[in-house]
């Protein structure tokens, strides 16, 4: 059995998918749970309906936590203090989301 691997995708906000920080969907994917929402408006960190996970603002990301803790640490480096904190406080939620790497590792060694 092979795991399914979460696609991970980035673009602009598309308005048809709802409010930046209320989104109904991100990617034609329903929003199952809200997880944060930014303070003062403008965006969301989201879990959706197939598994991953939806970083909304001006622009979107969606992936699996791990990948979504990825962009928001790269995204961080160039932001402005505001945009920093808010990125660290996604960063923080998703790391209880992630799976840890040993995890992972449990099927090599049921086998052994």
């Amino acid at each position: 059995m092979r795991a399914r691997r979460l696609i991970f995708t980035a673009g602009p906000w598309h308005s048809d998918w709802g409010e930046q920080d209320e989104p109904r969907q991100v990617v034609g994917i329903q929003v199952a749970g809200e997880l944060l929402r930014r303070e003062g408006g403008g965006g969301a960190l989201v879990a959706l309906a197939d598994g991953r996970f939806a970083l909304t603002g001006a622009t979107f990301a969606a992936g699996s936590a791990g990948a979504l803790m990825g962009h928001a640490r790269r995204q961080s480096r160039c932001a402005p203090e505001s945009d920093r904190a808010w990125l660290l406080t996604v960063t923080e939620e998703l790391r209880g989301h992630s799976r840890p790497t040993a995890d992972r590792s449990w099927s090599t060694q049921a086998m052994a």
